[in-house]
């Protein structure tokens, strides 16, 4: 399946669940959509999520966020974002 396709999904699904939301993003000059954002850390941690970019409502091109940390943690799981 196209990864537009999966993403589109999951942008519904905050649709429902915030219905003020759509407004927000038709009036936004673009914004981004992560289907999972990973964190792991023991001690050190991080995390990294793929996404898609949209200007316009119009799919332009793909991105990513990461981060990192240092503190007492320690974790395994992917996050829906």
């Amino acid at each position: 399946m196209h990864p537009g396709h999966v993403l589109g999904l999951r942008i519904d699904r905050y649709y429902e669940a915030d219905p003020g939301l759509r407004y927000e993003v038709s009036q936004a000059a673009g914004y981004a959509v992560f289907p999972e954002i990973k964190k792991v850390g023991v001690g050190v941690g991080g995390a990294y999520g793929k996404g898609e970019l949209y200007e316009n409502g119009v799919k332009t091109g793909y991105c990513d966020v990461s981060a990192g940390s240092i503190g007492s943690s320690s974790a395994l799981r992917p996050t829906a974002s």
